[in-house]
């Protein structure tokens, strides 16, 4: 009888994980069939939207970093699959809105970046999404620089990040060997990293009223830990910024960042990385 009992259990226990199976390949299965519909959805309005003067106008915009470069040309060589179509939000806004796909931190996503448009006919970049997940406007920055960028150095466009001559490629050793405002040529947004810990770093053109120019978001994926800084200017090759408590000079190149204490000891050293891929 015990062993009946037991057949019965096991029986039950086969069925039940038959049934979450089942129950987890209906879900993929649908949100494979959502995928492809918003897929469909994005191409057919793309397609709808290809002479419409709202997408021209922000396609054929750029960034001030970038006057050779329009959007369009970045974006569609940068992205896989890109997509732009216009909408009017809820309060009354004009939208274009940009879908295509990138590998990031080495997966494929697929990005949706808004675009807000001005009466002007300015326009400002919005909210970004990776697979549906918000993004920050540290990692919107990063994406941008890097897809104009790589533009700009597949089709020899010298540009302020590509073009400076008094940037390091290595760190330097000594104080006397840094570049005369290494602060000045890095004003876009970056990204750094060691092991298990990142640092994404936006530096500001000008100065804010408090004195501020830019911010640094640092994570530690081992430790589960995030932090922003804000970062004012401490010279004119370095700023400052008050981190976990302890305070720091840090100075930002082309490809490398240097933190030193606030006896001027050099403590890190990190290299920047390349976070986004086409």
């Amino acid at each position: 009888m015990k062993k009946k009992l037991a057949a019965i259990l096991i029986a039950a226990n086969i069925l039940c994980m038959a049934a979450g199976c089942a129950q987890e390949t209906a879900k993929d299965v649908e949100k494979q069939a959502e995928d492809i519909a918003q897929e469909v959805a994005d191409q057919a309005e793309n397609i709808a939207d290809n002479d419409d003067e709202h997408v021209i106008s922000v396609k054929n915009g750029y960034p001030e970093a970038y006057p050779e470069i329009t959007f369009g040309e970045a974006f569609d060589s940068f992205f896989a699959s890109p997509t732009w179509k216009y909408f009017e939000s809820e309060d009354g806004q004009d939208v274009v809105e940009f879908t295509g796909y990138c590998t990031y931190q080495e997966v494929e996503v697929k990005a949706r970046l808004q675009f807000i448009l001005e009466e002007d006919g300015a326009f400002t970049s919005g909210a970004l999404s990776f697979n549906d997940v918000p993004q920050s406007q540290l990692i919107t920055g990063a994406m941008l620089e890097k897809a104009f960028e790589q533009y700009a150095q597949a089709n020899g466009i010298a540009t302020g990040q590509n073009g400076a001559d008094d940037v390091p490629e290595e760190a330097p050793e000594t104080e006397e060997s840094l570049p005369e405002n290494p602060i000045s040529i890095y004003d876009a947004a970056g990204r750094y990293a060691e092991g298990s810990k990142e640092m994404a770093v936006s530096i500001f053109s000008d100065e804010t009223e408090d004195n501020s120019v830019g911010v640094m978001e640092w994570s530690d994926s081992a430790a589960g830990t995030n932090e922003i800084a804000t970062l004012y200017r401490a010279s004119d090759t370095e700023v400052s910024c008050t981190f976990s408590g302890m305070e720091y000079r840090i100075a930002f190149y082309a490809n490398d960042a240097l933190w030193r204490d606030a006896s001027g000891n050099l403590v890190n050293h990190y290299v920047k990385t390349e976070s986004f891929q086409p």
